[in-house]
């Protein structure tokens, strides 16, 4: 698409859009759009999203003893505060830049909790994870919904988790063939484990620094007529294609907001039955050797325990689009 169309002017940039809106589309020139669109915003965050998720249970595998609960809590003391400014940062840097950043970051240190020596370093390792971890998520959810009008962004952040928890759940898999590199170069099978974990996350921190998505108006795969069609579709639905200027009485308006604050509850009794599950992990694998012998006879490996969710995530998915067209009468397939 290139950099021309992303320096015009604002103004001239809305008055472009809003003319597009007036334009007979013809429906195959809209669905390879959106199709390129999909392509290219959702499988590589999916599959950094997964990762992500796998190197938060890896520590399931150690023998850590009652230290495993203060490891997992501890991890959560720079990841919230830090999950607040991260999509003003990822403005000031740029969408592609400040992803990488985080992901090359929290890759380095996976690969570096292979080598810790201490409980006292891997503490540091689960901080600092946390830390990075926590500027990936907000500044993607929020990228995703500028591409899409307001009835289909719950239909593809629905495809990004399933993808992140289909993709995270044959992480046992790939782990027990790792446990077979025991023993080489002096290192165990858990060294191994965050090793080549860090090394496929920083990996996958390249491939963000090439492919990752941006806003509409600065994408490089679209042409510019596709590109203003794509912010068109969003100006029309909400008229907020373009993103404004960001100020203290915005924030404030919006906090003041107690919808607003009806969201996280509604995300705490979704997410809990889902952390519940993933508590099986730690049962099965002897951290609480007292409750394990209650969750054997479900016989449960990683695989079907992540595949729980799956249903709960469809249902989820589907009930927000049937809530939706219940109140607007609009087609949402």
């Amino acid at each position: 698409m290139g950099k021309e169309f992303s320096e015009k002017p604002q103004i001239e940039l809305v008055e472009e859009i809003e003319r597009m809106q007036t334009e007979t589309t013809n429906p195959a020139f809209e669905k390879k759009t959106m199709q390129v669109s999909h392509w290219r915003l959702l499988p590589l965050p999916a599959a950094v999203h997964a990762i992500s998720l796998v190197d938060r249970a890896n520590l399931g595998g150690l023998d850590v003893g009652n230290r495993f609960s203060l490891l997992s809590g501890l991890y959560f003391v720079l990841y919230i505060p830090f999950l607040l400014p991260s999509n003003f940062y990822a403005r000031i840097f740029g969408v592609r830049l400040w992803l990488t950043i985080c992901v090359i970051s929290w890759g380095t240190v996976q690969l570096g909790e292979g080598f810790v020596k201490s409980w006292n370093q891997l503490l540091a390792c689960r901080i600092l994870l946390g830390a990075f971890e926590a500027g990936f998520f907000p500044p993607l959810v929020f990228i995703i919904t500028t591409w899409y009008k307001r009835h289909e962004v719950q239909k593809r952040l629905a495809v990004f988790y399933l993808a992140s928890i289909v993709i995270a759940g044959f992480s046992g898999i790939f782990s027990y063939g790792i446990t077979f590199l025991h023993g080489k170069g002096g290192l165990g099978a858990w060294n191994w484990i965050f090793i080549i974990e860090g090394i496929l996350t920083l990996v996958l921190g390249i491939l963000t620094l090439l492919f990752a998505v941006g806003f509409p108006q600065s994408n490089k795969f679209l042409s510019e007529k596709e590109t203003k069609f794509v912010l068109a579709r969003v100006q029309e639905d909400r008229g907020d294609a373009l993103a404004d200027d960001m100020t203290v009485a915005k924030v404030l308006h919006h906090l003041c907001d107690w919808i607003l604050w009806a969201y996280p509850l509604m995300y705490l009794s979704s997410t809990m039955p889902a952390y519940a599950i993933g508590c099986l992990n730690l049962f099965m694998t002897g951290t609480v050797a007292s409750l394990t012998a209650m969750f054997r006879p479900f016989h449960l490996d990683s695989v079907e325990r992540n595949g729980l969710q799956y249903t709960g995530l469809i249902a989820s998915r589907d009930a927000s689009l049937c809530e939706y067209n219940i109140q607007t009468g609009a087609s949402v397939l």
